[in-house]
């Protein structure tokens, strides 16, 4: 069962998409059977070197696996600043209360959240300057983790600095 489990996740994550891509390019000269041809042929030429390197046909330093995991964890890190920063805004500052409707207009929301881009950017500045230091190495090692806490808990001060509303209104 868990082979099945994997081989059928594995299929719709990773040949649906492209297959349904080469089909819309071309539709009169693709059908689903070549799209899926197609999208093995693309996996087989970005993986042959991967492929090769653990057949022992060839012998190399470069690991294509190591630069996904890499691309993986810097893109974590980027998204986890904004995973940080929406918990603790619709938890703890919105209370769980939002004005869908007035999300599509500029009165009731800001269009423009600064404390949320300075969240997102001091995790994301720490993030590129931890890739240079092996001290700070952690940092990007556990990029989503570290860089989701650090925004929040930014974002959070930040905003609990920011007068209520109902001061602002009565001050005026």
């Amino acid at each position: 069962l868990i082979i099945i489990a994997t081989l059928s996740t594995n299929t719709a994550a990773n040949i649906v998409s492209p297959t349904n891509d080469f089909q819309n390019v071309a539709p009169k000269f693709i059908n689903r059977t070549k799209a899926v041809m197609l999208t093995g042929l693309v996996g087989l030429a970005l993986m042959a070197h991967e492929l090769l390197k653990k057949l022992g046909l060839i012998v190399s330093d470069l690991s294509l696996e190591t630069v996904y995991s890499n691309w993986l964890l810097g893109y974590s890190s980027l998204l986890g600043p904004i995973a940080g920063i929406m918990v603790v805004d619709y938890f703890l500052i919105k209370k769980q209360q939002l004005d869908l409707a007035g999300l599509y207009r500029d009165d009731v929301y800001p269009a423009w959240n600064w404390f949320g881009f300075i969240a997102f950017g001091v995790p994301v500045a720490l993030t590129l300057l931890s890739l240079g230091s092996d001290a700070f190495s952690w940092f990007y090692d556990y990029g989503w983790f570290t860089g989701s806490a650090l925004g929040g808990l930014i974002y959070y001060g930040l905003c609990s600095m920011r007068p209520s509303p109902s001061v602002a209104k009565s001050a005026v």
